[in-house]
């Protein structure tokens, strides 16, 4: 398997939390399928659906449960934080939860049953944001870019700032850490649908004429695989590396979505500026409003999220990523693959 060939297969488990979700579903997938030993923490309530027929060692606990984490990385050698709270992104008090007091809670695990070596899995997002005059495709933040963002407005991204805060903490504290920061990925078994659900809209034909102004970076699911494990093998104690692929604009991530599904792409490009001025409105009205939960991101609107991923490249001894066809092309065939047949739907519809 790429990314194990230059690692030794450990006799203790490596823990993988967020086992159930789409990334740390594969990523269980592939160290399993490769010889190690995995245990795959889930919660009660968690669909193992995406674990079926692997030949791991599943785990009960919550990343707000202290106790069922010291159970959990008892006997482990390494540890892969994966886990945490994806939606609400308006939500911050239960996003600071799962992410800040969840990390904090499996750093101290992993010291008191002394792990040799946690992998945070993190996100692009906290980097924070972009200058708004800088809309270069070959450009983009670099690993260390300082965070500058507003945690009211964008609660999820600072959630996962100050989740590495407490990763920096843990290290002065003497525990051998290293972060990675994925971007959007894109690729085949996104059951949740959490970063397909652009997908899924565009195969639905529920794409807007509108495409929003900025840009986003998107990077294939294969490429995050052996970016983590390049890392778990190779990363320095403290660092973090950007798993990331290729910069795109908002128009062109549409416009190449609509071509694989048959549908019209988007005709127009909305300005930035009226998005804006909506989102600021919109973080300033109470809570209990029944708004769109995502309205306050407008606020970002027509920023360009673009990452310079050279440098973690380099570091870990990874290839060019793939491109953004060949990552888009691979969730699509997916996507279409597992959606039910007409027959199917019709069995499944509700009566009356």
């Amino acid at each position: 398997m790429s990314g194990l060939t230059d690692h030794v297969r450990l006799a203790e488990p490596i823990l993988v939390t967020g086992a159930t979700g789409f990334l740390g579903s594969k990523l269980a997938q592939r160290l399993a399928m490769a010889g190690q030993r995995v245990r795959a923490l889930h919660r009660s309530t968690s669909d193992l659906s995406p674990l079926a027929g692997l030949d791991l060692e599943l785990c009960q606990g919550d990343l707000l449960d202290p106790a069922s984490l010291r159970r959990a990385s008892e006997g482990a050698k390494t540890i892969i934080h994966c886990g945490g709270l994806v939606a609400g992104w308006r939500r911050a008090a239960p996003l600071h939860r799962s992410h800040v007091s969840g990390t904090r809670h499996l750093l101290t695990a992993a010291r008191e049953q002394s792990v040799e070596r946690f992998l945070h899995v993190s996100s692009v997002a906290a980097l924070g944001l972009p200058r708004p005059d800088d809309d270069r495709i070959d450009a983009g933040m670099r690993e260390d870019h300082t965070w500058n963002g507003d945690g009211r407005s964008w609660p999820y991204a600072y959630a996962k700032h100050v989740a590495e805060v407490e990763v920096h903490k843990a290290v002065g504290q003497g525990l051998d850490a290293v972060i990675v920061c994925p971007s959007a990925i894109f690729g085949p078994g996104d059951i949740k649908r959490k970063q397909g659900g652009i997908l899924a809209r565009v195969v639905d034909g529920r794409l807007p004429p509108i495409a929003p102004a900025g840009g986003l970076n998107v990077v294939h699911l294969d490429d995050v695989l052996d970016g983590i494990l390049a890392a778990w093998q190779r990363g320095q104690t403290g660092q973090r590396y950007l798993l990331t692929g290729h910069n795109l604009t908002h128009y062109d991530l549409l416009v190449q979505l609509a071509h694989l599904a048959g549908r019209r792409p988007p005709r127009w490009r909305l300005p930035s500026t009226p998005l804006r001025l909506l989102g600021s409105l919109a973080v300033a009205l109470p809570d209990g409003l029944p708004i769109p939960a995502r309205i306050p991101m407008l606020r970002l609107a027509g920023l360009h999220f673009y990452y310079d991923n050279r440098a973690s490249l380099m570091a870990l001894g990874l290839p060019q990523p793939k491109g953004v066809a060949h990552a888009l092309r691979d969730a699509h065939a997916w996507h279409v693959a597992a959606q039910p047949s007409p027959a199917d739907r019709k069995r499944t519809a509700p009566a009356g």
